[in-house]
């Protein structure tokens, strides 16, 4: 019998918005950031893609 721990939402999560830093900050640093798109986009795009993240893992809505 397996003895994995079965992955924590909020460590997932965490572990997203850590990765969309990085992906930030290197497109930031190679084409330049649109102000109003650093400000608002992000955090929609973050959260976007951590709920993809979730529902694919953990099947939280199915």
């Amino acid at each position: 019998m397996s003895n994995k721990k079965q992955d924590d939402p909020m460590a997932i999560a965490f572990y997203a918005i850590i990765g969309l830093y990085i992906i930030y900050q290197l497109v930031k640093a190679l084409v330049g950031i649109d102000p109003l798109f650093g400000e608002y986009g992000w955090p929609v795009f973050g959260a976007f893609v951590a709920g993809l993240i979730l529902y694919f893992r953990n099947k939280l809505f199915g």
